[in-house]
Parts: C-alpha cells; structure tokens; sequence
C-alpha cells in the first residue's frame, strides 16, 4: 500500500528539513510557521510511506490542535489567508486525491458516495449565488476533507483488512484534550461566558459544545470495546481485564461530560443509552436513569441547567436559541433555494442584525444548511445522514458476528446522538469532530467486505 519508498521517504524527509532550515535562515519567519512547515511534511511523508500510519497522524493531531488550529495562519494575499486547520484540510485533500489515484480501484467500493458527491454538487453550485464567494468556496473544501478522511479510513481499513488502526487512532487522539479538559476542571480555568456557571471545560477545542460532541465519540468507542472485551474474556486470558479498563474510561468520559454543561450533549447522551438500552441490553436503561438521578440530585449546577429546560429565564440560552432560530428561519425564506452561501451564516446574521448583536451561529445543522444552501442544500443532507442511519442499521440486522454487530449499534446509536446534539448546536461547522466520526462509519463500513473477502478465501 505505500505510495513512495522508504529510500525516498527519507530523502523527502532530509529535504525538506534543509529547507524550512534554510527558509529560517534567509527569511524573517516566526516560529509558528517553522512548526506548521515541519507539521506538513511529517504528515506528508509519512502519508506517502505509509498510509495508515498517515491517516493516524491526521486524526491524532486534528482534535488536540482544534483551537490553536484555527488562529495560527499564514497570510497568502491582502484578502486571503490560511490557517493551520484549513491547511490541514487541504492536505488531507491532496493526499486522499494522490492515494485514490494509486489506488483507483478503491474509489468505486466507496460507500455513500453518492450521497456525498450529491451534498457536495449542491454545495458548489451554491457559490455561484454566495454573498461571499470565498468563504463559500473555504466551506467546500472543509466538507471534502471531511469526505476525504472518511474514504481514506474506508479504503485503508479495507486494504489492511482490519479496523483497529482507525479505532486506536481516534482514542489516541483523545489523549491532550481529555488531559487538558481535566486540567481545567481542576483549575477552574474553563469558560465562564454561561451565566450561573464559572467554569465549563473545553479541552483543546474553541468551546465546550465542541468538546463534548468529540467526548461522546471517545465514550461509544471505549463502550464498544468494554463489550467488546467483555464478550472475549473468556476466551483471552490475557486480555480479560480489559473490558474493566474500558468501563473506567467510559465513566472518567461521562464525568468530563458533565463538566462541559452541554445540556445539548446531555441530551445526546440520553438518546446514545436509549438505542442501545432499546437494542441490545434493557439493564442500560436503568444505568442511565439511576446516572441523571445521581447528577441531579448531587450537583446544583447540573441540576439549575436541567431546569432551565423547563422552566427557562429570559436571558437563558434556551430562550436565545429559539429567538435564533425564528430569525435565521425568517432570513431563510427571503431566498428559499438558492441560500446565501456555503459558509456564510455568520455573514448573514452580520449583515442582518449588525456586528454587535450576539451570537452570529445558527445552532440548528440543517437550518444552517436551507440558510446557506438553500432547500435543496437541506434535503441533500438530510438524504447523506438518512443513508448512514440505514447502511448503519442494515449491517447491524444482518451481521453475525456478535462484536461485529454490537460495533455496529454502536455507531449507529453515536450518529443518531450527534445527528440530535447538532439540531441545537453546531457540530457539522466542527471539523475536529466530523473527522474522527466519519473516520469511524468509513473503517466499520469496511468490515462487512473483510468479512466477505474471508469467507470466500475459505
């Protein structure tokens, strides 16, 4: 599978060394550049030496570098600049497009292509009617990386015939913002924007929403491997504690959930124990209930936050979010289908309601999307999320293996708890997020073909 030799993997490597070396010699450059040159060409060499290896570099180093990411840039023009999150993004479109072209026949086992390739077609033509024609243009390409990613964790776990180099990556990459999230919970250092609240934990993303969509994937995967493990430990003597390694991450997870205050995230939590509970075991049902009871009763702040869900202050966000909702939906209908933009939401609401009048994001995906898109930007998304709903249920119905197919319920109750946390916030704008989610569909997507590959080599 690798792209380039070692012998020139090592040349590139040297090579490029020399020449960000020379560049700080000759040129007036700040150090965030030199590590952002440097953080390329690791990416890119091993990338091309090894893809799997690559890939995992990439999903290691997009969450932990969300925020810093997203305001360490390099200024192209006057007008236009990059920063270091858009230039991930770009690489990771760049050496997806050389893998495929090493690999063609890959491209065609993709999965759900269609539907990406109909949300990105609607999404393109949307720039020609954008208010701002490169942030729109910006928004297409953040969406194939997203595309990117999740047809390269496909088709590599589908070469190497195994999952696992995916699945270790994405909870790898949870590592510094899980450490950084309970730094600042024990410091006291989290935001402190929400009234009522001191201190919400963001780990290393720009906000606690974001953080806690990301924590709720690292709490399905490390649940998948409790059952997992917990299936095999009588088979694995070696490996039978495991299963207690992972319960333990899941409740260390669980209670840096709780500390982000995401009441959207709660929610989705609620929704992730309740297919599962409803799907495989009814016990979770009970663990769930006797956890929001606990959280209530023993903590005053989680349990001021869940009232306010039904008895809301005027100036709480619930309120906000509705207030939010009617003017963004109002702004929607002045052009129905063809948007404003990919990406331009924040523009809208600016140009709307002025500089100075709040929060600029619309909280709601698929409102986001029939603002900026237009209608059929909507239904083209709702049509890619309704596809992996069914392709996530279908390979649960009809896989036999029991790890397998709990994988599977898994995934598919994590997608549908994201799918609900994004109709009040904004995890699709959230790319640290989307990669490892995605990373995950496309490397279980894969599984079934393995599976099938082997039965017929037997």
């Amino acid at each position: 599978m690798n792209i380039i030799s070692k012998q020139l993997a090592g040349v590139l490597m040297v090579g490029g060394l020399v020449l960000i070396l020379a560049l700080n010699l000759f040129l007036i450059q700040p150090i965030s550049f030199s590590l952002i040159l440097i953080g390329v060409l690791l990416l890119t060499v091993v990338f091309l030496y090894n893809p799997a290896w690559g890939i995992f570099l990439f999903l290691l180093a997009r969450p932990a570098l969300d925020s810093f990411s997203e305001t360490a840039s390099i200024r192209l023009t006057e007008q236009i600049s990059l920063n270091a999150a858009a230039g991930m993004g770009l690489l990771a479109i760049f050496l997806a497009g050389v893998f495929f072209v090493k690999n063609y026949s890959q491209i065609k086992r993709i999965p759900l292509k269609k539907f990406w390739f109909f949300y990105l077609a609607v999404v393109a033509v949307s720039i020609i009617f954008s208010i701002e024609k490169i942030i729109s243009f910006y928004e297409l390409l953040r969406l194939l990386s997203i595309l990117s990613v999740f047809s390269l964790a496909f088709a590599v776990s589908r070469i190497e015939k195994s999952f696992r180099t995916i699945f270790y990556a994405v909870l790898a990459s949870a590592i510094i913002p899980l450490s950084a999230g309970f730094y600042q919970f024990l410091t006291q250092s989290g935001i402190s924007r929400t009234v009522g609240l001191e201190s919400r934990i963001f780990g290393t993303f720009s906000h606690p929403n974001s953080f806690a969509a990301f924590l709720l994937i690292i709490f399905a995967l490390s649940l998948y491997f409790f059952f997992y493990y917990q299936n095999n430990k009588e088979k694995n003597e070696q490996e039978k504690n495991k299963y207690v390694q992972y319960s333990l991450i899941a409740l260390f997870i669980f209670f840096l959930l709780l500390a982000t205050f995401s009441r959207g995230a709660w929610l989705a939590l609620l929704i992730f124990g309740l297919i599962l509970g409803i799907l495989k075991k009814p016990q979770i049902l009970a663990y769930i209930a006797v956890g929001i009871l606990v959280a209530i009763i023993a903590f005053e702040p989680i349990r001021d936050r869940v009232e306010d869900l039904y008895n809301p202050p005027i100036t709480g966000s619930v309120y906000w979010r509705l207030e939010q909702w009617t003017n963004m939906y109002a702004l929607f209908q002045e052009r129905p289908f063809t948007g404003y933009g990919a990406g331009t939401e924040t523009l809208v609401h600016e140009r709307a309601f002025g500089f100075y009048a709040g929060n600029p994001y619309t909280h709601n995906d698929f409102l986001k999307n029939a603002l900026e898109v237009g209608i059929f930007g909507a239904i083209s998304y709702g049509l890619l999320l309704l596809a992996v709903i069914w392709k996530l249920f279908f390979n649960f119905k009809n896989t036999a293996k029991k790890n397998t197919k709990t994988l599977f319920l898994v995934l598919l109750a994590l997608f549908a708890a994201e799918i609900a946390f994004g109709m009040s916030s904004n995890i699709l704008r959230s790319t640290a997020v989307q990669w490892p989610l995605w990373a995950l569909i496309g490397s279980a997507l894969a599984i079934p073909l393995i599976e099938s590959k082997k039965t017929k080599d037997k």
